[in-house]
């Protein structure tokens, strides 16, 4: 029987897995060094002096001997597009004995990237990219880095540097640098810029304690980051490697010689009469043990859930049962389960998961509202209550809740999720950056409720939407929005203005403040919190102003209010409220979106184009029959459990700003059969 072609997806077998690289360098069993790279690694590193330094024939000839060892490979280049390119089993076809030659003998091959539908893109790999950089790079050190991106998000590369630069010091690195398995599904994500695969790679290998045997890829990311001159391109940038026009013979031997070595399930000449053999065998088994592993799977999802004293501790629940007002634990609010069950880091994920469903129960699916670190340790500590009257970065209310940057915010979330998904602990250096809360006023009254709204959405998930504080907060903003054309008519000072939203926000955070205080010492009935009094006092033409103590305006950054000061505050660094969305925007189901900040799936797949040019049907009412469960959920997206991006799949478009923007990522068609049969069954119109 003649053996599949690569070149052709239909000759392969009909049962044929779909297979990913990521997976098999992922496998620890595919790991020869069994996590220690160091000797791997050294020809790789050149010492300052370029003493004993190997030559790059010979790091090509020990690169070309591990695919005849069965040693995984994988190499990055940094392409003219700024993009740090991954590139995987390096191979060489050797001249063949007694047969005639080709075009191919004595030329190194590797795949560009991961596999698609079982097949890879083969590129020519020229000797050159072993070579060093012909001249010394002056590259700063990791602390210098780290700060530098910590002081500024939207540095992509640092330089260039002169000598007498403080942080900074001189070293050579080749063209190319081999990437270690355990390190190699970071980038097989996609293509990282060299700021993007600081954070991650580097973040991880620092997380993993493997700093020093991983020096020289550590060097090779620096010298990545690093311009020579301004407006000039990184140093270690180069002409990428280019496809060949392979013809059967090549198709075949990358085939055999790579592929179905590292994935044996390709192989389509295994034994049908085996693969019917294990098949009855399997089948029997089955029909044998179907009993026993029925109920060894219901011990294991009673041993799986674990109650919530193991999150907060015994006198927590007890503490919480009495904040929300119930006697027992089923009686709780499901997000408390869920995070309790949840493993570290997916806890934010379960809670910007129950955020962004409640936004949608409540009619504010535009709203901004990510959940960031410190809201998810206040939530497990139970801090609800403000640790002083004047610390407004503490406790249960509205300055908890401003509007964020999100790429700031999305940078923070993949670095809890990086630090927590792994064996090692975070450091301590590590964990006070991320759980360090940014405080900032609210510069208008849309603003000031904007954090009554977030509020009040996170009350609904943790104490239910039938409690009294959610139900305060819900009546409060609808007053101030009716109230806000009135409130603009007052006659007030400058200073009055600016504070006035400051004075709303801190009024009712010592409201809720005492409210928890007493809830949490008090058993039986209790007064809702009263967040309206502020306005009664307007209406009645009493003194609403109050007093904001000169600690609460130096968090703010509003210092220059204090005792009578009317000098503009400092702006704030982070994204405004923008105009309402046009009905193109609504349906992909994002805040403030126009032209610059709108998004376009290039990779849409076709099976959903009758979706697209359904008219009269809208991503966002379906959203809206989901929250009011008239419709089944979106099926789960395979980057982080949540749901899928309605808008971005299957009308090809969204938002920089969608909350749901994890999901952007590239689907295979088999990977899309929920979401189709979702589609089929809920794009009607009524």
């Amino acid at each position: 029987m003649a053996a599949p072609n690569i070149a052709n997806p239909g000759d392969l077998p009909a049962h044929a897995p779909i297979c990913f690289y990521r997976d098999f360098y992922g496998d620890a069993t595919n790991d020869p060094f069994n996590g220690n790279y160091a000797s791997v690694l050294q020809p790789y590193g050149i010492a300052l002096a370029n003493q004993n330094a190997a030559t790059p024939v010979q790091v090509q000839e020990l690169a070309c001997n591990c695919r005849s060892q069965n040693v995984p490979t994988a190499f990055l280049l940094l392409h003219d597009d700024g993009k740090l390119h991954i590139y995987l089993q390096l191979d060489k076809f050797r001249t063949r004995t007694g047969l005639e030659a080709t075009d191919w003998d004595d030329t190194m091959f590797a795949q560009k990237g991961e596999l698609h539908h079982n097949n890879g893109q083969l590129v020519v790999w020229r000797s050159e990219y072993f070579r060093q950089v012909p001249a010394v790079i002056r590259v700063p050190l990791v602390d210098t880095i780290d700060a530098a991106f910590a002081g500024d998000a939207d540095a992509l590369q640092l330089g260039p540097f002169a000598d007498d630069d403080d942080g900074t010091e001189l070293i050579r690195v080749r063209r190319t640098c081999y990437v270690p398995p355990a390190y190699v599904p970071l980038f097989l994500a996609g293509n990282l810029s060299p700021r993007e695969a600081w954070m991650a790679v580097q973040g991880q290998i620092v997380i993993d304690n493997r700093s020093q045997e991983c020096s020289v890829l550590v060097d090779y990311l620096r010298a990545a980051l690093t311009i020579s001159g301004l407006d000039q391109p990184p140093v270690l940038a180069i002409v990428p490697p280019t496809a060949p026009l392979a013809d059967a013979i090549l198709l075949d031997h990358r085939r055999a010689n790579c592929l179905e070595q590292d994935f044996p399930s390709l192989n389509a000449a295994l034994p049908r009469l085996q693969q019917n053999q294990i098949a009855v065998e399997l089948g029997n088994l089955v029909a044998d043990n179907r009993t026993s592993r029925e109920n060894d799977r219901i011990r294991r999802d009673s041993e799986r859930v674990k109650p919530l004293s193991e999150f907060i501790g015994e006198q927590g629940v007890f503490t919480l049962l009495r904040i929300v007002g119930v006697q027992a634990e089923v009686q709780l609010p499901t997000i408390w389960n869920e995070l309790a069950n949840a493993k570290k880091h997916r806890r934010l994920s379960e809670l910007q998961h129950a955020i962004d469903l409640e936004k949608e129960r409540c009619g504010e699916p535009e709203l901004q509202f990510i959940a960031t670190a410190p809201l998810l340790v206040m939530i497990e500590h139970l801090a609800f209550e403000m640790s002083t009257l004047d610390s407004i970065n503490s406790g249960f209310q509205p300055f908890r809740f401003p509007e964020q940057n999100p790429e700031d915010a999305g940078e923070a979330r993949f670095k809890y999720e990086s630090l927590y998904n792994g064996a090692a602990a975070p450091s301590s250096t590590d964990v006070a950056a991320l759980m360090k809360a940014k405080m900032s006023p609210p510069l208008d009254n849309q603003e000031a409720r904007h954090m009554h709204l977030r509020t009040m959405i996170l009350a609904n998930v943790l104490m239910g939407r039938n409690h009294q504080i959610p139900i305060a907060l819900e009546s409060f903003c609808r007053r101030f929005l009716a109230k806000e054309p009135a409130l603009k008519r007052l006659e007030m000072t400058k200073q009055d203005k600016v504070l006035f939203p400051t004075m709303v926000s801190r009024s009712n955070a010592l409201k809720l403040n005492n409210w928890i205080s007493k809830r949490k010492r008090t058993a039986g009935i209790m007064a809702p919190p009263d967040l309206e009094s502020f306005f009664d006092k307007i209406d009645e033409g009493e003194d609403w102003e109050s007093t904001v103590p000169k600690l609460v305006l130096n968090q703010l950054g509003l210092q220059a209010y204090h005792q009578g000061g009317t000098r503009p505050p400092a702006p704030v660094s982070r994204p405004r409220e923008s105009p309402a969305p046009s009905p193109a925007a609504a349906d992909a189901g994002t805040v403030g979106s126009n032209a610059r900040s709108r998004l376009n799936n290039t990779k849409f797949d076709p099976i959903f184009q009758r979706f697209k040019e359904l008219s009269g049907i809208s991503c966002s009412d379906l959203r809206k029959k989901i929250a009011a469960e008239k419709i089944p959920a979106l099926p789960v997206s395979k980057v982080d459990g949540g749901p899928m991006c309605l808008a971005w799949h299957v009308r090809a478009e969204c938002n920089q700003v969608c909350g749901r923007k994890c999901d952007h990522v590239e689907y295979a068609s088999t990977e899309y059969t929920d979401l189709l049969t979702w589609c089929d069954a809920n794009f009607k119109r009524e």
